[in-house]
Order: C-alpha cells, then structure tokens, then sequence
C-alpha cells in the first residue's frame, strides 16, 4: 500500500472545512499520511510612488492587499492546527502558499504530478455563481488527474 499524499486546495469558503474533516476521518489515523494545504494567489505588484499623489493612494490599496494576502496565509496556519488537533503529527502537515503561476486547475494538477501526491480533496462552495467556477475548476481538476490521483470533490 502506498503512502497517503494528500493535497487539499483552499479557497477560504465556508465549505473548506468539510474537506479538512473528509481529511481527519479518512487519513487522521494513518501515521505515515502527508497533508499539504495548497492556495495560490495574485500577486500584489509593487509600484514606484515617487511623490505622485495618486501613486500613493493606490499604495495604499495595494498595503490593503498585502494585509489580506497574509490574513490568508494565517487561515492557512489554522487549517494546519485543525488537522493537528484532528490527529496528525505537526510533522505530516504542511502547507503551500504561492502565487499564481497560470489557472488554479493547472497550478493544482502540474503540483500534484510534480510532487507525487496521490490524492486531492477539493469541495464546491454553496451559491451558484461560486458553484459554476469551483465546478469547472473541480471538474478540470478531476480530468487532468484522471490516472494520476484519486480526487474528492466535496459539496
């Protein structure tokens, strides 16, 4: 039997959290199991403000933006101590966060295929126009991994 690695994408969706149990109940008991948290984002760009009053209102929405993107990187943390507090080793979860590199789907299959995980967890958010853009992520997700991993996707 193969070792159980595992990633999870997030959104930060409500939701979310139906995956991390899906993980606990599923791999929480195995102690050879490896759970990575995954979530890419945009980029904030760095700009010159050089004195120019608009530049620097705009800074300021970009320090906005930096704050958010580390807010997610803590709600990251925290789904780690949930899956912690759900049974595993600190040492079998670790986390990824980067930035977009081309679509989220192909960020998600071009990591699965690069660091041999085995299995995806992934969960559709409830509202309907959330829905159409999860489902097609899940749903190019579960196409591009048909012989490589075993994908959940989660309602």
């Amino acid at each position: 039997m193969t070792t159980p690695q595992v990633l999870v994408p997030s959104n930060f969706m409500a939701n979310d959290d139906k995956s991390l149990e899906f993980v606990i109940q599923k791999y929480g008991n195995d102690k050879d199991a490896r759970v990575t948290l995954f979530h890419t984002y945009t980029p904030v760009p760095e700009i010159e403000v050089r004195n120019n009053p608009i530049m620097e209102r705009m800074s300021g929405n970009l320090s906005y933006l930096k704050q958010f993107q580390k807010a997610r990187e803590e709600e990251l943390h925290r789904a780690k101590d949930k899956l912690v507090t759900g049974g595993f080793a600190g040492s079998q979860v670790n986390f990824i966060f980067t930035p977009l590199k081309n679509d989220i789907a192909t960020d998600i299959i071009n990591l699965v295929r690069e660091k041999k995980f085995n299995a995806v967890v992934m969960n559709r958010n409830p509202s309907k126009i959330a829905r159409f853009f999860v489902r097609s992520v899940s749903k190019k997700v579960s196409d591009g991994l048909r012989s490589t991993a075993d994908v959940y996707i989660l309602n």
